[in-house]
């Protein structure tokens, strides 16, 4: 993995999981690193064929469960799902929201 990118993700992971020890933050970086990508092509030509794992924010194990928040629920009630727009549109959207540790 290579830095910057790589260690603003490791910054928003950590954030978003209330890390308390260096424990908890060696194991966000190996659970990021276990679970990166090793599936690219090698194509700059130096010679090297060492492959490190490329940063996979789409991968669920690393991404949906530290920065989704449980404890909020989020409702839109319009537009409406599937709802096709023109282009330049004006949307105006509905819903509520709720932090379920406020309303304890």
């Amino acid at each position: 993995m290579a830095s910057p990118h790589a260690a603003g993700a490791l910054a928003l992971l950590a954030s978003a999981r209330n890390l308390n020890s260096a424990a908890d933050v060696a194991e966000l970086y190996d659970r990021v690193q276990f679970n990166g990508n090793y599936y690219w092509t090698i194509d700059s030509g130096d010679g090297e064929d060492d492959k490190e794992p490329l940063l996979d924010v789409s991968d669920t194990a690393i991404s949906v469960s530290a920065l989704i928040p449980t404890n909020h629920v989020v409702t839109t009630t319009s537009p409406l799902e599937d709802s096709i727009f023109t282009v330049k549109s004006t949307i105006d959207f509905a819903g509520t929201a709720t932090d379920i540790e406020a309303a304890a």
